[in-house]
Formats: C-alpha cells, structure tokens, sequence
C-alpha cells in the first residue's frame, strides 16, 4: 500500500516525511526514558543517546525543519521514497521490541512539554549547543496528538531484542546520512565527534565513562535490507567505516580519561619508583631534550627542572608525585593515536648542589629509523624549506586536534610551542609532517581546582608563546584558553614558515623587548599581520588563528568564566571542535 494511504491522512510527501522524523524521535524517547532498565544495559541506553542525536543532526541537515516542509529540500526530492521506508522501518523496529505493542502502537510518549524536559534534565542528554532545542522543535510537531500513555516500564521490552535494535538504529543511520552530499557528511561527521567529545567532558565518574566506551565499542557488521536496496553514490559501507575509527578512538579516550582519574585519585605504589639512574647513557646534553639508550635500546630523554631551594616543606614531594603520575600517564600504550604522544618507559632523578631534575625517557617512535633523531618543528623552520600549503595545513588540523583530545580530558599542556612538537628523521632525508609528536610534558597537570600548579621556569623565548595573562600574572592557574592561544602561536608560525620572534621582531636582549613581548597579542589581532596571514594560506585558516589567538567570546566564553567548570569547558570544547579543528579539516586545496 502507499505509504501516504497507509498513514491515512492527507499529508504530502514531505509533511509525512517530517512526521514520521518527529515520531523517531518520540520513539528514541521514550524508550531512553525507560523505567527500571538494569545496569547492564546502560552503556546501550548512552549508544541510544547518540543515535537520537545523530538521527536530529541529519533531519536538520536534510531539511525537513526548514519552514515546515512547505518547500522540501533537495534531498528529499530525491530520496523520498526510502527516507519514509526507513523512517516506517526504525518506528517498526522500537515497537518490535515491546512485549505488549498496543499499548505504543504509535509510540508517543508523555506530553511534549515534559519530553522535551526529560531530555534536557537528563545526564545522558550531554550533546552539543542546540541540541535539546532541536528536539523541543522536532517533538512539537506532535504535541496536539491526544494519545498519551504511561512511561514506558523496561518489564515490556523484549531484552534479548534490545542490543539487535541498537545495531539496527545505527545501521539505519548510516543508510540516512549516506543520501547527503559529502560535504554534509563531513558536517556530520564532525557534529558526532563533538556530541561524543563533549559527552566525555562532562562525564567524571569512572562508572559513567566506562559504559560510555561500552557504547562506542557497539557495532553493526551488516547492513540492513533496505540499505541494500538503494545504495548512494557516497557508499553506506565508507560512512560505517568512518563511524567505526571515531568510535575506536573515542572508546581509547574514554577509557584513557578512566586510567587518568583512577592515577590521579590514588597514591601510586613502589613500582612507580623512578628508575636508576646508572641504566641510562646520554649520547647529548641539553636542558631541554636529549638522546640516550636505556637497556641497550635508543631513547630520548625530556627534562624537567624544579627549585631545589622552594621554601614550601612539601614542594620535594610534591613535584615527585606530579612527575610519577605524569610518567605512569604517559606510559600507556593504549592512548588514542590523536594524542599524538609519545610512550614513557620511566623516570629519574637527577640533582647536585645548584640544580634539580627529573630526566622522562620516552621510547622512540616504532616506524621511525634507528639513525631518526627528535628534531623539533621550530628548528625545521629555521632551518628546512617550507613544505607545501598542503603540508601546513595537514599538520595544523593534527596539532589542533591532539590539543582538543587533550582538553576532551581535561588536562592542561602548559607548553604548547613548536620546539615541543617533534619528527624522528634520519639525516639528510624531509621530514614527515603527517607524523609530528607532541611532548613537552613536563608542566602538564589536569584542569582540576585542587591539583598543584606549578609555575613554569622563566624563559624568554618560551614567553613568546605565553598568553598575556599568563605573562602579567605568573603565578595564576593555567586555563585552557592559555594552551589554545598557545597553539595560535604555533599555527601563524606553520602559515608564513617563520619563529614567532621573526614574526613580531622581537628578541632577546633588545631594548624594550619584555615590554614588546606583552604586546605579542595585540600586534598579531593588527589588520596588517591578518592580512599577510591570509595572504599566505587563505581566510579560513586565518580566521582559525585568529579565534584563538583573540580568546574570549571567540572560544564562547567571557571575561572571568571559570574555565575549569565542567559545563564552560564543554561550551568550549564545542567551539574548539567546530570552529578551529572543523574549519581547517574543511579547507579545500
């Protein structure tokens, strides 16, 4: 029969199309606000969560809430006929799994007004700005329904079925977000990311992040019947593909934010005792990075100097306990690949009656060859010819994204520079920028209010990388908007090929360089370097260092906020996600 028939009113192909969107919708719902579901099925219940989400994102992209439908979309245009089979098809299956499906032939929960509540109030709600109010738009096109059953009881739900439907809703998703151009694929792709990032900002507690990688790890091997019957251009098997590296990177993240509170909340035991100082041969010195062998294996060795003479009684074990949960953190080996950071295979100590340090040795990365040597970015601009536009580019999205990963899990990295970005090349031969590491560590804390903070050896040309506030009020807690204006440093250094102290001509020893170096940021915002920014790389590219580098409402946050509060870091973290690694993932060359 007609679906239109079917249905029994007399609606278009696209005000049908809207209503059975918005009945999805009220189907994810109510079986989200189950009562009485077990903990064993809560990691599929935050998987549900995502899939609504994702189901919401794409009846935006797709059109069907523009004026109502009175002119539908292009896509739907085109695919009218299998965006309401599917849509038939995911109303089916949430009724499939009821025990007693009269009670919810039309599947509509409680009133709008309440739903659309639920869904805001709910902890597993967590998605990107816009969201819940998405969801209050989609729920009201069938607010006037007069059905209005009971909460549904997690005893009608056929539980053996529950998991099928979870797999199932995700392929149909896929099927859906398969219809549109790639370009909003791609949009797509970035706004899960970022329902999935934010979702791990506020998520603290160990259980909460545990069934939040349990959720990514959920997966569909086929695809579904009527996937098969109308395949797109843009295959439906290269989205799952795409969907099954974010959810195994974003699973790692997930259970890495679990080891790092589980380090952060205890004391370590005596195996975290640093290692002896005698098994470790320099082959260099250097304040800051050094080559060594340890067991008869290469390694590099990052160094982290403290004062020895700190008049606070507890400051020795202070910093111990800071560099032995720094390395047990960096030593391990599951970390998602977009850290980008290096693996730690111990510590030691390193002292005599003028300094103090503590010597964290890294092993080498496993592709690199035996000759590579760590050299830094900030000597390759010195000192190498300025890879191509493709090149920069490519590497600014991947330092960008290690920094969100970063802040995802609330660590700060306090050091963010190019000379703590690193490539293993053999002599004489290009580096490989797809290939950067992110180190400097050493000062590197989770934003928590009661951890230490420790302030950063005075250095001047480590200044230059240092925000303002930073600079005027050495002794105030690091933020997270001090690492990203860092990492627009970094970014206008990648774009015009050139130190930062070249940029802005200002070097140590000048007459009036300190007060010169305060005004670092100002002079970078100035209309003459934005315009030679986007001269060398384009306007998009400018526009993401400027965000950075300005701060403030550009990052969604005002004067004063409390960066550390869970909510303001994810409004960030948004912001960050979308506006700065989105928009340098989009640039077209």
């Amino acid at each position: 029969m007609d679906p239109i028939s079917a249905a029994g009113i007399g609606l278009g192909v696209a005000s049908l199309a809207l209503q059975l969107f918005s009945g999805c919708i009220q189907a994810y719902q109510i079986f989200l606000d189950a009562a009485g579901m077990p903990e064993d099925f809560e990691h599929l219940r935050v998987r549900m969560r995502i899939e609504q989400v994702r189901l919401l994102n794409w009846g935006e992209k797709a059109g069907l809430l523009e004026d109502m439908l009175e002119q539908p979309s292009v896509v739907l245009q085109l695919h009218r006929n299998l965006i309401i089979d599917i849509l038939f098809e995911i109303q089916r299956l949430f009724k499939g799994c009821l025990k007693i499906k009269e009670k919810f032939d039309n599947l509509m929960p409680v009133r709008q007004s309440q739903t659309a509540d639920l869904a805001v109030q709910d902890s597993n709600s967590v998605s990107p700005r816009g969201i819940n109010a998405l969801l209050r738009r989609t729920l009201k096109v069938l607010e006037k329904t007069p059905q209005v059953p009971k909460r549904l009881q997690w005893a009608i739900v056929e539980q053996d079925k529950f998991e099928e439907l979870i797999e199932k809703l995700i392929s149909y998703n896929d099927s859906v977000v398969s219809l549109l151009d790639r370009a909003s694929i791609d949009q797509l792709h970035e706004m899960q990311v970022q329902t999935q990032l934010v979702m791990l900002q506020l998520s603290n507690k160990i259980d909460d992040l545990k069934q939040l990688s349990l959720a990514m790890q959920v997966k569909t091997n086929t695809d579904t019947q009527l996937a098969y019957a109308y395949k797109s251009t843009w295959s439906i098997s290269a989205t799952a593909a795409s969907r099954s590296d974010d959810g195994t990177s974003l699973s790692q993240l997930a259970i890495f934010k679990v080891q790092q509170t589980s380090i952060e909340s205890h004391s370590l035991d005596q195996s975290s005792r640093p290692i002896d100082r005698k098994l470790v041969t320099l082959a260099s010195s250097s304040t800051s990075r050094s080559q060594a062998t340890y067991r008869g294996e290469q390694v590099w060795v990052e160094w982290k100097e403290w004062d020895l003479n700190h008049q606070l009684p507890t400051w020795d074990s202070m910093i111990e306990e800071r560099v032995k949960k720094l390395a047990a953190l960096l030593s391990l080996t599951d970390k998602p690949k977009e850290f980008r950071a290096p693996i730690c295979v111990g510590y030691f100590d390193e002292r005599d009656e003028d300094t103090a340090r503590y010597g964290l040795i890294y092993n080498q990365p496993d592709n690199s060859a035996k000759a590579a040597v760590p050299t830094s970015l900030l000597d390759l601009i010195k000192t190498s010819e300025e890879p191509s536009l493709t090149q920069r580019t490519a590497l600014a999205h991947t330092l960008t994204q290690s920094l969100l990963y970063l802040h995802s899990v609330n660590w700060l990295h306090k050091g963010f520079r190019s000379d703590n970005i690193v490539f293993f090349t053999p002599p004489n031969q290009t580096p490989d920028y797809a290939t950067p590491i992110v180190s400097g560590f050493e000062y590197a804390r989770p934003d928590l209010p009661e951890e230490l903070t420790e302030k950063p050896a005075e250095n001047f040309s480590h200044d230059l990388y240092r925000h303002p506030d930073a600079l005027a009020n050495p002794t105030s807690r690091s933020k997270k908007s001090w690492d990203i204006y860092s990492l627009g440093i970094v970014l206008f250094e990648i774009a015009l090929w050139q130190p930062i102290s070249s940029i802005v001509s200002v070097h140590e020893g000048q007459k009036g360089a300190r007060t010169k170096l305060r005004k670092t940021r100002d002079r970078l915002l100035e209309d003459a370097f934005l315009r030679k920014l986007g001269a060398r790389v384009g306007e998009r590219y400018r526009d993401v260092v400027r965000r950075c580098i300005a701060g403030g409402a550009s990052l969604g946050i005002s004067n004063g906020t409390d960066e550390s509060d869970p909510n303001v870091g994810a409004d960030m973290l948004q912001v960050f996600s979308a506006e700065i690694v989105g928009k340098l993932a989009g640039i077209q060359l």
